[in-house]
């Protein structure tokens, strides 16, 4: 939805599906009766019992009913590769001179080798449409060729041929390159381990940098709270695999921290560095961007990292805790370092801040059809540990994406099953902030390059659809005890005013769903909205005027997803959102599980948005979705203290005035905030936002 990543055509892929739009509302449709608009193929990664890759072809037409009333009609839809039937499809009734097939492609392959490339095989794609009466006659017949290049996940133009994107290895300067966050170290015979930021990235050929340093790690954290610790081992001789142990956590009383403590490894994948649209080249690197159990081989002159997340159960005792790291490999002891964790007595408050993944595919495949009751419910238990991954890493905002294309039953009524499901989950996991449905692609608002676009818009069919769905969801937030006050719609996304078309399109849904109670959500800063959702400010001053604009403004950073910054990533999600005055944070998306092109763990037209990777055994978690926890972690300190600072002055207590200040001085003296682009700290560099939290949680002991 929100890239733009490695397609290089995207200018030119609007102009051309403006021109179809343009040609389809003025000229009808073709001599047979039908023609297709738009398609898209669309991979995905679906988790049974392992992850696998399918893919499926989405179809758009226009069909002219001559003088047939358009629900008396029924489609039928065949796809076949070198004229070997695949797939089929049926449109029960038509509900207006637009509809969408959704093929599903008999093709897949597990992911047991997660780097292994994937892609439907070569041929000749063919599409078969035809339009039959009450009768059961074909009032209308198409049939249009595919040459498998003609086919990708965004539509440019009928007949656009895709060229194909190469992978070349990124040239690294020369040298290697320096840690600078390193807080703790040790020197051995075998190798260097050292502690250092999260936000740190290390690679294979880093090297701890110099200066003063702790002989041991230390960290800080209240109860119930969940913190990121990163050591990594620079070896001076080949040490094979290497593992990480963490002792039992001790306080002076001999009491153990029992389930505090998980370990994992940092494994690397390909990420694109560069892009040469004009070339369809990409420079690609190995980069930290899974984090695993399991261990590591460390090789001489080689440097790996450990991920160590620290989870305080929320009973524990306050009190100094201490144990060591310890790296082994089959010889013994590598090195090992002090750890010594501080409990504080106080858990942080729930947020007021919304945050959230923007439009999420945890329960997308409930609406395709092929599936058995017991996929079925494979199905929602696998969206349902997503939603709970939500709640884990510090997400209250629900936000699903409806399906592609408005897909319907044997009765001609809208297959919700992902929609409820997504409500269920939402109830029984407690979130405590919206629930945003965005479904545009039901309504034809989408943009042109993708599915259900606006392409085949028709706005008597979009009005009546609307005011059904929401009906709908109305009755199916009642039924779960889901109060309606709670519920954001999205009926358009990010539709630009030089977009006059989805622009007016949206103004005109979205009166109806104000009509209808609901409150609005919108991508772009509208004032008649009750939800405007934006890019991060430029400025304070950007801050301010946007801040103005609604009655609530989010903020969608997408860049923070991304991983090469993963300052920046910390920062919007607490300091930079504290400093905004923010009301919500919710970057696109968790994870490109549907309509990604080809396998998301490797490289093709650009990175897909992964902040957790399908896994057999739930979502596979990565440095970016920590450091998102540990940023929202960074607000509720600051809530923490405002609440502290709040009872001392309702007592009189003079210290709350002067705690007070020194927050405002501490917000006044941030600095430049970091940006997406790699290494662009500003004022943020790692290791910064443990100092910052530092001073925090100092005034929080002065109030205490």
């Amino acid at each position: 939805m929100k890239r733009n990543v490695g397609t290089g055509f995207c200018a030119v892929g609007t102009l051309c599906a403006i021109l179809v739009l343009l040609f389809s509302g003025v000229s009808g449709c073709s001599r047979t009766g039908v023609h297709i608009v738009s398609y898209q193929l669309r991979d995905r990664v679906i988790t049974l019992r392992q992850p696998q890759m399918r893919s499926s072809l989405i179809v758009g037409f226009k069909v002219d009913a001559g003088g047939i009333l358009y629900d008396r009609l029924t489609v039928q839809g065949e796809l076949r590769r070198d004229g070997v039937p695949l797939g089929r499809d049926t449109i029960c009734r038509l509900d207006g001179p637009t509809g969408s097939f959704g093929f599903d492609i008999p093709h897949q392959a597990d992911l047991l080798d997660p780097e292994r490339p994937y892609s439907i095989p070569d041929g000749i794609y063919s599409v078969q449409i035809r339009v039959m009466d009450p009768g059961g006659h074909v009032v209308a017949d198409l049939l249009h060729e595919f040459r498998r290049n003609q086919l990708g996940r965004r539509f440019v133009a009928k007949g656009y041929e895709y060229k194909p994107f190469r992978c070349v290895a990124d040239q690294p300067l020369a040298g290697s390159h320096s840690i600078r966050s390193v807080s703790a170290r040790v020197d051995t015979d075998d190798g260097i381990l050292f502690a250092h930021s999260p936000q740190e990235r290390v690679f294979s050929d880093s090297v701890p940098g110099k200066g003063s340093v702790d002989n041991g790690v230390s960290i800080c954290l209240a109860r119930g709270e969940t913190q990121a610790v990163a050591v990594s081992l620079r070896g001076k001789r080949d040490l094979g695999v290497v593992s990480l142990e963490v002792t039992p956590l001790r306080s002076v009383s001999g009491s153990i921290l029992s389930g505090a403590v998980l370990c994992g490894v940092v494994k690397d994948l390909n990420e694109v560095v560069r892009e040469d649209a004009e070339q369809t080249a990409l420079q690609v690197r190995r980069a930290p961007r899974l984090i695993e159990q399991g261990a590591v081989t460390v090789g001489h002159d080689e440097t790996r990292s450990f991920w160590i997340t620290v989870a305080i159960p929320v009973g524990a005792v306050s009190g100094i805790y201490r144990g060591a790291l310890m790296v082994r490999n089959h010889a013994g002891t590598v090195a090992e370092l002090p750890l010594t964790v501080e409990v504080l007595p106080l858990t942080l408050p729930d947020p007021d801040i919304r945050y959230g993944m923007m439009m999420d595919y945890a329960f997308y495949e409930l609406d395709n059809p092929g599936w058995s009751a017991e996929e079925r419910r494979t199905l929602v238990k696998r969206g349902e540990e997503i939603y709970r991954d939500f709640r884990a890493h510090g997400m209250n905002v629900a936000y699903p994406h409806s399906h592609f294309f408005y897909r319907t039953d044997d009765k001609g009524q809208p297959v919700l099953e992902g929609l409820k499901a997504a409500l269920g989950s939402y109830r029984s996991q407690g979130f405590s902030g919206p629930f945003v449905w965005y479904l545009g692609h039901l309504l034809h608002t989408a943009k042109p390059q993708h599915p259900g676009s606006i392409l085949l818009y028709d706005e008597e069919v979009a009005v009546r659809r609307l005011r059904a769905l929401l009906s709908e969801l109305e009755r199916l937030c009642r039924e779960r005890g889901i109060a309606k006050e709670r519920v954001l719609i999205q009926v358009v996304d990010e539709p630009d005013r030089r977009d006059q078309v989805r622009t007016n399109v949206g103004e005109t849904l979205h009166r109806i769903v104000r009509e209808m109670g609901f409150r609005t959500l919108i991508t772009r800063p509208w004032p008649q909205v009750d939800v405007i959702c934006t890019g991060d400010p430029d400025d304070d001053a950007e801050a301010d005027r946007l801040r103005k604009t609604a009655h609530e403004w989010w903020i969608y950073p997408n860049g923070a997803l991304t991983g090469q910054n993963l300052s920046y990533t910390r920062y919007v999600f607490g300091f930079g959102a504290w400093r905004w005055g923010v009301n919500g944070v919710v970057p696109w998306t968790y994870q490109m599980s549907q309509g990604s092109n080809g396998n998301p763990f490797t490289v093709l037209d650009g990175p897909e948005v992964m902040v957790a990777y399908p896994g057999a055994a739930g979502p596979i978690s990565t440095p970016v979705w920590e450091t998102i926890r540990d940023g929202i972690n960074d607000y509720r300190y600051i809530l923490a203290l405002r609440e502290l600072i709040n009872r001392a002055k309702s007592r009189g207590d003079g210290r709350g005035v002067h705690v007070e200040r020194e927050l405002e001085r501490i917000r006044a003296s941030l600095g430049a905030g970091p940006s997406a682009a790699e290494g662009s700290y500003g004022a943020w560099p790692p290791g910064s936002f443990d100092e910052v939290r530092g001073r925090i949680i100092a005034l929080i002991r002065e109030l205490r």
